[in-house]
C-alpha cells in the first residue's frame, strides 16, 4: 500500500498493508490511491521453457523462463521489460516458481509445467542429475599460483601466528 505523511514532509512510499494501517490509525500518515493504479492493465507474463545453458562439455538442465509483457507496466510505454529464470537440478522449477510484480503473485502455468517436466526428463535421461566438478586447468603452469602470491595452508598459518591474530596452540 501506498501512504503519505499528512503534513507531506516527505514524498509517498509503499509500505506493508499491516504497518501502512498502523500509520493511518495513528493519524500520521493518509493512504494514497491513484487513478492511474486503479485503471491499470492487469499485470500480464509470459512464460516458456528454455535448454540450460552449455559449459564446456556439460548441459545445464532446462530452465523456466518469464517476462513481463503489460504494456505500460511501471510507466514505461513498451512495458518494464522485467524477467527472470528458475532453474533446479532435481526437476521442481516449475513447483517453486514463485514470482511477485507489481502486487500480484504468479506461479507457473499448467502448460508450461507440463513442456518442463518434459525437457527435465530427456536433459535427466540425456546428461545426468550430476553438477559439473569444477576442474583446474592443465594449461595452468606449474607454479604459477605462487608467482601471483598464493601461499599454503602452512605459511598462512605461520603468518596468523606471526602477527598474533592467533595464538600459538604450542606456547601455553
Amino acid at each position: 500500500m501506498k501512504i503519505q505523511d499528512i503534513q507531506k514532509k516527505y514524498p509517498p512510499f509503499d509500505v506493508a498493508e499491516g504497518l501502512g494501517h498502523a500509520f493511518i490509525s495513528q493519524g500520521t500518515h493518509v493512504e494514497l490511491t491513484s487513478s492511474l493504479t486503479a485503471a491499470a492493465a492487469p499485470v500480464r507474463l509470459e512464460w516458456s521453457v528454455r535448454a540450460g545453458s552449455r559449459v564446456e562439455d556439460y548441459d545445464y538442465p532446462p530452465v523456466v523462463r518469464w517476462k513481463c509483457v503489460t504494456p505500460n507496466c511501471m510507466g514505461y510505454d513498451s512495458g518494464c521489460k522485467e524477467s527472470g529464470t528458475i532453474e533446479s537440478f532435481v526437476g521442481t522449477a516449475h513447483k517453486t516458481a514463485k514470482i511477485f510484480h507489481q502486487g500480484s503473485k504468479f506461479t507457473c502455468p499448467e502448460h508450461i509445467a507440463e513442456e518442463y517436466v518434459k525437457a527435465f526428463a530427456a536433459w535427466a535421461k540425456r546428461v545426468g542429475r550430476k553438477p559439473p566438478k569444477p576442474a583446474v586447468s592443465p594449461a595452468t603452469p606449474l607454479g604459477l599460483d605462487r608467482l601471483l602470491g598464493a601461499k599454503t595452508h602452512e605459511e598462512l598459518l605461520t603468518e596468523a601466528i606471526k602477527n598474533k591474530a592467533y595464538p600459538n596452540p604450542g606456547r601455553g
